[in-house]
C-alpha cells in the first residue's frame, strides 16, 4: 500500500525567482548560489561566504528535473505543449503526453506515458444524470456525450478541446508534477425534473473510457455530502504517478470561487474500463449560479421518456442511456460553441471538475541537518515496507502566507 502526503506552497513571483532563478541566494550578501546536485525532485543549491564557508539548502519540488540521456543526468523540466511533427504533444517532463488531433481520437483523447514506461490512455465519453438511492443507482442517462472537437493551444501548458462535451470544455493542463483534466461547464445544467428524476437523489457523473493503464492499487474512502449521505469515493496508485482526491470549483471574474469535492469510481461498466467522477446535483448547481442560462434548443418527449424509464430503470450499474432518440421532432442538437478566454482559459465564468494525474517521491528522508525549501507542490509517498522519514532536527521552509496538507492512513516515521 502507497500513503501519499502533500505540501503545497504559494509564493509571489519574487520569491520564485530568488528561489529558482538562475544565481539563488539564499540570504543577503551570502554570495552567489549554483546547483551541487539534482534529482528527480530537488536540488541542492550552495554558496560559497567570503570567509570560505559554505551555506546550502535543498529545494524541494515535485518533478522538477527530468533525465537526459544525451546529458547522462538531471536537467531541468519544463511544463510545455508544443507542436512536433503535426502532433501536440509534452515532452520536456517526466511524463510525456500526446495530445488527440480530436477529443474523440481513437488512440485517446490523451496518451501519457509515465516514467516507467507504462502508459494511461483515455477518452472522455460523456455527462451524465444518475440518481442514486440508498447507495444504489436507479435512473441514468447521459444529457452530453463526447462530440468532435479539435485540439488547440490556449496556453504554454495547456490544451482544450472546445465544446468537446456539448454546452462543455475539455482542458487538459501539463505541469512538472503531472496532468490536469478539467471538465469546463459554460452554461448551466437541465432540471432533473425535465427528465422526471428526482434532483435531491442526482449526481452530475462524467465518465471517461480508460483505453490503457497498469493495473491500479485501490484505496476506498468516502466524501461526507451536505445532506450527511455519504458517496464512495477512490484513490488510484499506478505506481509512479497517482489519482486522489478532486474538486469542482467556480472560476472567473465575476464568480465567487468556491468549490465543493467530487467523489470517483473505477469500474468496470459493460465490458468497459470507466473512471467515473461525480458530485450532487445539488451542491453543484450553486456553483453555476453566474453561468448563463441553458439554450432552450431542444426538448424532450415526455410520453417517450416515460415510457424509456420503464424499460431502463434497473439498480444495477450500467453505461447510462443516451436521450438521442427522445428529442421531440422540432429539437435541434445542441453543438458546443467556443467561449471567449484568456490565455489560462479562466477569465470567462465557468465551472471546472477535475482530476488530476501526479508523480510522487517514495520513501523520502527529510535529513537532520538539512534546510528544505518547498516551492510549489511536493508529493511524497510511502510503498511497500518503505515510508517517508523526518529526522530530528529538520527545517523545511515556506515562504509567505504557506499551506501544508498530509494525506495519509498511517504515521509518519520520525527518527530523533
Amino acid at each position: 500500500m502507497r500513503t501519499s502526503y502533500s505540501f503545497f506552497a504559494v509564493l509571489p513571483l519574487v520569491c520564485i525567482q530568488s528561489l529558482l532563478g538562475q544565481e539563488p541566494t539564499p540570504t543577503p550578501g551570502s554570495g552567489d548560489a549554483t546547483v551541487i546536485e539534482r534529482g528527480p525532485h530537488h536540488a541542492v543549491y550552495q554558496s560559497v561566504l567570503a570567509d570560505g564557508t559554505t551555506n546550502s539548502f535543498t529545494l524541494l519540488e515535485t518533478g522538477i528535473h527530468r533525465w537526459s540521456k544525451t546529458d547522462g543526468g538531471w536537467i531541468p523540466a519544463v511544463a510545455a505543449i508544443e507542436t512536433v511533427n503535426g502532433a501536440i504533444v509534452a515532452r520536456q517532463t517526466q511524463h510525456q503526453v500526446v495530445f488527440g488531433e480530436s477529443a474523440n481520437s481513437k488512440d485517446g483523447t490523451i496518451d501519457l506515458l509515465m516514467v516507467n514506461g507504462a502508459r494511461f490512455r483515455v477518452r472522455p465519453i460523456g455527462i451524465a444524470y444518475t440518481e442514486f438511492k440508498n447507495g444504489q443507482p436507479g435512473k441514468s442517462v447521459f444529457i452530453e456525450q463526447l462530440q468532435d472537437s479539435k485540439a488547440e493551444l490556449t496556453g504554454s501548458a495547456q490544451v482544450t478541446y472546445f465544446g468537446a462535451l456539448g454546452s462543455a470544455d475539455l482542458c487538459y493542463d501539463v505541469t512538472l508534477a503531472g496532468l490536469e483534466q478539467n471538465v469546463v461547464f459554460r452554461e448551466r445544467l437541465p432540471a432533473p425534473n425535465d427528465l422526471q428524476m428526482d434532483a435531491d437523489l442526482v449526481r452530475v457523473e462524467c465518465w471517461s473510457e480508460v483505453l490503457e493503464s497498469p493495473a491500479p492499487s485501490v484505496k476506498t474512502t468516502a466524501v461526507v455530502r451536505s445532506d450527511g449521505t455519504q458517496d464512495g469515493d477512490v484513490q488510484l496508485d499506478f505506481g509512479p504517478m497517482q489519482i486522489n482526491a478532486g474538486r469542482v470549483f467556480s472560476a472567473g471574474a465575476s464568480t465567487p470561487a468556491h468549490s465543493a469535492r467530487v467523489a470517483k469510481q473505477w469500474q468496470n461498466v459493460d465490458g468497459l474500463t470507466c473512471l467515473i467522477e461525480s458530485v450532487p446535483y445539488s451542491e453543484l448547481t450553486p456553483l453555476m449560479e453566474k453561468l448563463p442560462a441553458r439554450l432552450a434548443n431542444r426538448s424532450v418527449d415526455q410520453t417517450r421518456l416515460f415510457e424509456f424509464w420503464a424499460k431502463h430503470s434497473g439498480t444495477l450499474r450500467a453505461r447510462p442511456a443516451s436521450l438521442s432518440q427522445l428529442w421531440s421532432a422540432q429539437s435541434s442538437p445542441a453543438k458546443g460553441s467556443r467561449v471567449a478566454a484568456a490565455p489560462d482559459g479562466r477569465s470567462a465564468p465557468a465551472v471546472w471538475l477535475d482530476w488530476s494525474l501526479l508523480s510522487s517521491a517514495a520513501n523520502v528522508t527529510l535529513k537532520g541537518d538539512t534546510t528544505y525549501y518547498v516551492n510549489g507542490t511536493v508529493n511524497l509517498s510511502s510503498s511497500g515496507n518503505g515510508s517517508t522519514l523526518i529526522e530530528g532536527g529538520v527545517v523545511v521552509k515556506f515562504t509567505n502566507n504557506p499551506t501544508a496538507k498530509i494525506v495519509s492512513d498511517r504515521l509518519l516515521r520520525v527518527r530523533n
